[in-house]
């Protein structure tokens, strides 16, 4: 009797354990897409993955290119003069918030902070942007608002992907976090009152004070590198739905490139960048137009009677009798 108690009783504990477990697990793995109001993953395109539809338009040539995993088509490139992509802030969160992407910085150019993202504004104060410098990362708003940054990194933020998120909310003020990391928290400091009311949310610059893209003067500039997976919210993420943010896996764990034996994007030229060097020649009259998303150079136009690309033949050519071909057209 006193045996099968004990075997009982570690069975309850076994249980308990169990469902300790699972509890503690269901609060880690939070639902993401709660209070998601703005998500651009940037795979192939500007599309808002979010309820609200709000999708971007690229402006003055910012161009897709490889994410943080290698991934061909996945994030967006911006030159660091004049490229960025803008949508409507109109259904963007203007009080409590968090604000999460990734981006990787080509280079910085001289003392003014590069700005990866920024929304809203009409008067001073009313606008909400990111800033990167060398060893800075921070979130401000226009004409001595509120700004909140973190200066201890300890080396140059350049070069490598960071993740970096705000959360803002009136109860707990706000908090930064690099790479799933709290580094800063400020109970003092919320921003508030952002207004979005026909207003611009731009991506690889900042919005003026009065809402509007793009903007630049002497202490704000074109972001110069990559952005990749924004998501906005209209509540404070966790501490822990941060670091489940942060811990995303790769959305595309197959290898693209495997297989590839040509690759021609078309940036102005008619090079093979699959690594084979099946380079083409533009012969006759062949010219280069303007890509699906506008991008200038981006694309070869053909008349239909005479042009054409001549690709010379060669060993990696020699095809089997399974082959996949994509590509983009539009008739003329």
């Amino acid at each position: 009797m006193i045996k099968r108690f004990l075997i009982n009783l570690s069975l309850l504990n076994i249980i308990f354990f169990f469902i300790f477990l699972i509890i503690d697990s269901a609060a880690v793995m939070a639902d993401l897409n709660d209070g998601l109001v703005a998500k651009y993953s940037f795979n192939g395109d500007t599309q808002d993955e979010s309820a609200n539809k709000n999708d971007g338009n690229v402006l003055n040539g910012a161009s897709l290119t490889s994410d943080r995993f290698g991934n061909p088509y996945s994030a967006y490139s911006f030159d660091g003069k004049d490229d960025f992509i803008k949508a409507k802030a109109d259904n963007l969160p203007i009080r409590e918030r968090t604000v999460a992407l990734w981006c990787s910085v080509e280079k910085f150019e001289n003392h003014a902070a590069l700005v990866p993202i920024g929304y809203g504004g009409n008067t001073c104060a009313t606008s909400f942007f990111f800033y990167i410098q060398k060893k800075t990362f921070g979130v401000a708003e226009h004409c001595n608002g509120n700004t909140l940054h973190y200066d201890d990194f300890t080396e140059e933020t350049s070069g490598k992907w960071y993740f970096y998120a705000v959360t803002t909310s009136k109860n707990d003020g706000s908090k930064i976090f690099v790479n799933g990391n709290k580094v800063l928290e400020d109970k003092n400091t919320v921003f508030g009152d952002t207004y979005v009311n026909g207003k611009d949310l731009s991506i690889g610059v900042s919005t003026s004070y009065t809402g509007t893209a793009p903007f630049i003067n002497e202490d704000v500039t074109y972001f110069n590198g990559k952005i990749d997976d924004i998501h906005i919210y209209d509540r404070a993420l966790s501490e822990l739905e941060v670091i489940e943010l942060y811990n995303a896996p790769n959305p595309n764990p197959s290898n693209i490139n495997d297989g590839l034996i040509a690759y021609y994007p078309f940036t102005s030229n008619a090079q093979d960048q699959s690594g084979n060097d099946n380079h083409g020649t533009l012969m006759e009259n062949t010219t280069f137009g303007s890509d699906r998303y506008d991008n200038e150079k981006k694309a070869i136009l053909f008349n239909g009677v005479t042009d054409y690309v001549n690709v010379p033949h060669s060993e990696s050519l020699s095809m089997n009798d399974v082959v996949s071909i994509a590509v983009w057209v539009k008739k003329g």
